[in-house]
């Protein structure tokens, strides 16, 4: 592979951890929305438990992706 290839793929990196991010910070608002109100029915429940884990997981993916940039 010639470092051209591998700065391309660096970049693509980074932009990957860029979305990944402002995907994550999505997430957490939509997860402090839910968490801001009094009473949350079963759908919103349900819901919040949805947006945790995706944000788990989308943490997991940015770590691993930065692991890899750095």
């Amino acid at each position: 592979m010639s470092e051209d290839d591998d700065k391309k793929k660096r970049r693509g990196r980074i932009t990957r951890l860029g979305l990944l991010k402002e995907r994550h910070r999505e997430l957490n608002v939509q997860v402090d929305e839910l968490n801001r109100r009094k009473t949350l029915g079963p759908k919103e429940r349900m819901k919040l438990k949805v947006l945790k884990v995706r944000k788990l997981r989308l943490k997991d993916a940015l770590l691993s992706l930065d692991s890899d940039v750095t």
